[in-house]
């Protein structure tokens, strides 16, 4: 007596990835990519930025501004990812991400710099915290 296993339950179904996988990938990719260029043009023109600004010693809270930042927004961006999925809560991080950017590099002055460089940094960790 030989029995053979039923090939409906052993066979594995082997489908493709669908188109809306791919382009949900690729934003995912893309929003990240862009937000690692934003934060590492930031690293590299900070020099140059503080002495146009006449920042002297404040350029310090530039990177202080995104550790403050990121401590205060990774625990509620998962809470908001749980409550209302997380398409809505990354197409919010993309807005206010383009938004603090663009006050970043409207800063007239230091104290502009940091906080835009601070609401940035906040959504950046929206985009990739969850």
């Amino acid at each position: 007596m030989t029995s053979s296993p039923s090939t409906s339950t052993t066979e594995v179904s082997k489908a493709g990835k669908g188109a809306a996988f791919w382009l949900t990938f690729f934003a995912v990719l893309l929003s990240t990519l862009l937000s690692a260029l934003d934060l590492t043009a930031v690293g590299t023109a900070l020099p140059t930025i503080t002495e146009d600004l006449h920042g002297g010693s404040e350029y310090v809270w530039v990177g202080s501004a995104y550790a403050l930042s990121s401590t205060a927004i990774l625990p509620l961006s998962g809470r908001l990812a749980d409550i209302f999925g997380r398409r809505p809560v990354m197409l919010l991080s993309i807005t206010l991400f383009a938004i603090g950017s663009a006050l970043a590099g409207a800063a007239q002055n230091m104290n502009m710099m940091i906080a835009a460089r601070g609401e940035s940094f906040r959504v950046f960790k929206l985009l990739i915290g969850r």
